[in-house]
């Protein structure tokens, strides 16, 4: 099946990319990384806010609004399958992608929708003249470390958080 992919334009589709990811990660908070709780999508390691999409949706709609980052849905035959956010920056002569998010439909996975979803962030970012490409992986979320490590990924740091308010 062909994976058609399109860049949100309209707060519409920007509500419903942030509704479907709400949906696809609220029972999975392997998910969070430190960007969950920065952007107050996660109140800690472990757990999502009670305003999960809405934070979500904020956080995209804020962001797609710079013109530097970006929100994709990948859909199969009419029905959403993916969503992916990203964003680009350039600091002395170094662009660099960061993918926000990524997710698939749990009921999707494993049928190459996250490697469609891969090249197609690849190949975008190739043509926006990113040269590195970063992304973070929930400590605990070893289906997604051993997804972008057959894609080429390495790990590069830890991230390490401490409340204390």
């Amino acid at each position: 099946m062909a994976l058609d992919i399109r860049m949100a334009r309209t707060e519409e589709d920007v509500r419903l990319l942030a509704h479907f990811l709400a949906e696809v990660i609220r029972d999975y908070p392997a998910y969070i990384t430190s960007g969950e709780i920065k952007y107050a999508r996660a109140s800690g390691p472990d757990h999502w806010s009670d305003d999960l999409e809405e934070a979500i949706f904020s956080d995209l709609q804020e962001e797609t609004g710079s013109g530097q980052a970006y929100a994709f849905g990948a859909w199969e035959n009419g029905v959403l399958m993916g969503v992916f956010n990203l964003s680009i920056f350039s600091f002395r002569n170094r662009v660099s992608g960061i993918v926000d998010d990524f997710a698939v439909r749990k009921s999707a996975r494993r049928r190459g929708i996250g490697g469609k979803m891969l090249k197609f962030i690849e190949d975008f970012f190739t043509r926006k003249g990113v040269q590195w490409v970063f992304l973070e992986i929930g400590t605990h979320n070893e289906a997604s470390r051993a997804f972008f490590t057959r894609h080429g990924f390495e790990k590069l740091s830890c991230n390490y958080g401490k409340p204390l308010l």
